[in-house]
């Protein structure tokens, strides 16, 4: 089950800057502007990427 997401002011500055990047990647693709798969050969990112882990599962 997912976690509920918490307001961007309970997060560090830190935390809201890496929100920031997260989205400016995958923007293309949540509006409909590129495929998944074309934003992650974009940046390089593998298949089943966990952010969390920093590397493919």
């Amino acid at each position: 089950m997912a976690q509920a997401a918490l307001p961007l002011t309970a997060l560090s500055e830190a935390q809201r800057t890496q929100a920031l990047e997260r989205w400016e990647i995958i923007r293309p693709a949540v509006e409909k502007h590129a495929s998944q798969a074309q934003v992650a050969r974009t940046h390089d990112i593998p298949p089943q990427y966990d952010p969390t882990l920093g590397q493919a599962l």
